[in-house]
């Protein structure tokens, strides 16, 4: 597990790092975008990476989901004293899968315009699918504005505590519109 974690990260700094060191196409004179900057070849080994990264991840997230049914099928039939245990257990694995399952769908639909004009664009390039490709980017950083909205949604200790910070803050903030208004009626009686 190391060793994959270890490779990814030399992977993904490799690929990071490319650009940095002279291969752009950046002139002074054109705009300051991903087309002008990363030579063609780049931006294409980029996309298809990015393709197979999230191709990848969904099979492993469909397998992470198979292996969750199959242990939620199987702890249905014990039977004994423990069965109420199991049962709340296999409730919240159900539940961190069906979290699992919606940020999945969230990358998915977040990603997928991109990802589909990158394949169009490899083998049919005009400025106007690059025009829109640029467009289609933004969703797909969205979703990591999504992720932690999913997983604070789904999680009932994070809801609980957002719901206290934002009491605190109307708290306070009535408490101070209140005393304002005590300080008037008194300026008022004076």
């Amino acid at each position: 597990m190391t060793a994959m974690i270890s490779v990814g990260w030399i992977v993904v700094s490799i690929n990071t790092l490319i650009p940095f060191f002279g291969a752009d196409t950046f002139e002074k004179s054109s705009k300051c975008i991903n087309t002008n900057v990363w030579p063609t070849e780049y931006q294409t080994y980029v996309d298809w990476l990015l393709i197979i990264s999230v191709i990848a991840n969904f099979v492993f997230y469909l397998i992470v989901v198979r292996l969750a049914m199959a242990k939620s099928r199987s702890t249905r039939s014990v039977i004994g004293d423990s069965t109420l245990s199991i049962h709340r257990r296999n409730h919240s694995d159900i539940h961190n899968v069906i979290t699992m399952v919606i940020v999945l769908g969230t990358f998915m639909v977040c990603w997928l315009p991109y990802m589909s004009l990158s394949v169009a664009v490899t083998f049919w390039d005009t400025p106007t699918l690059q025009y829109v490709k640029r467009f289609t980017f933004t969703p797909g950083l969205l979703n990591s504005a999504f992720n932690w909205m999913i997983y604070g949604y789904r999680n009932k200790e994070f809801r609980k505590a957002f719901k206290s910070v934002l009491n605190c803050c109307f708290r306070r903030k009535h408490e101070q519109s209140s005393s304002s208004i005590n300080l008037d009626t008194f300026a008022k009686q004076q």
